[in-house]
């Protein structure tokens, strides 16, 4: 008799089964996935703070505890961080370096220095005032390996994705 949970067990292992499959058949050029993607979004939030929030990555597990395991920052200075940040989404963990570059109260830029996700670029321009903050997303995305997937998700997929974050930044900055 095959219970429930052996039936659970069954199907999860035959999904698994089937993606690796489909990844290690499919040719090369479906095995990496680049493309651009850019949006625009005001949130209710003074620049000044909502920079140096973002600004401050040492904070991120605290903010998003469900999705950034850990933050170890390998180097900072005035203008640029370099970190290895422990990212889970959709359940998929991966670690990645991220170098982060600052330009106060205008810019914040990160590009993925290693891993599944090298040369990624996210470009964030910050303008505003002391009550609203108009952001500008510039995302050059460059995935491969097991984020490969994630390169043919709808653009307002990763609209989502960034405005989910931009709210726990402000829900933070609220209640902080």
């Amino acid at each position: 008799m095959i219970t429930k949970r052996s039936k659970i067990l069954l199907t999860t292992y035959g999904i698994i089964f089937i993606i690796l499959v489909t990844f290690t058949t499919i040719p090369n050029e479906y095995k990496e996935g680049n493309r651009e993607i850019s949006f625009v979004k005001t949130v209710d939030v003074d620049r000044i703070s909502l920079f140096e929030l973002m600004a401050d990555v040492a904070k991120y597990p605290e903010i998003f505890p469900d999705n950034i395991s850990s933050i170890i920052v390998q180097s900072k200075d005035k203008n640029k961080i370099i970190a290895i940040e422990s990212l889970v989404e959709a359940g998929i963990s991966t670690s990645l370096t991220a170098e982060h570059n600052l330009i106060p109260y205008s810019e914040h830029s990160i590009e993925i220095l290693d891993g599944d996700a090298k040369d990624t670029k996210i470009i964030i321009l910050f303008a505003g005032n002391e009550s609203h903050t108009t952001l500008t997303v510039k995302i050059n995305l460059h995935v491969k390996g097991i984020l490969a997937p994630f390169a043919y998700l709808p653009s307002s997929n990763y609209e989502s994705a960034f405005n989910t974050v931009l709210d726990s930044f402000v829900k933070y900055l609220n209640n902080n």
